[in-house]
């Protein structure tokens, strides 16, 4: 059976997720930051864009294209203005952190 975005021949992986402490405050950062610029409600819409992003992000086909290596291991999936910086080791996919887009150097991850 093939699912929805996936072409015959492709092999759904699945991965389980866990977010870092870091990418969880992130995330309440952008929320705060959405919120004070504009309203609550806009902060609600762009959080759920970026949940939704990042628990897609376990289910994703092998050659999704919509990711892209970023050196050291890390890949990231790019949001809107924000990008999710991943690691996959195993069966384990680990959300690093979500930066704004233009964090792009693999050391301001650190």
């Amino acid at each position: 059976m093939v699912r929805a975005g996936q072409r015959a021949g492709e092999r759904t992986i699945a991965f389980r997720l866990t977010l870092s402490a870091r990418a969880e405050r992130e995330l309440g950062d952008i929320w705060r930051y959405t919120s004070e610029r504009w309203d609550s409600t806009q902060a609600d819409r762009y959080l759920a864009l970026l949940h939704d992003a990042i628990t897609a992000l376990p289910f994703r086909t092998r050659d999704a294209g919509r990711s892209f290596p970023a050196g050291r291991g890390y890949e990231r999936q790019r949001v809107q203005s924000h990008c999710i910086w991943y690691r996959i080791e195993g069966s384990e996919l680990h959300i690093i952190a979500v930066r704004h887009a233009r964090m792009r150097s693999l050391s301001q991850l650190h």
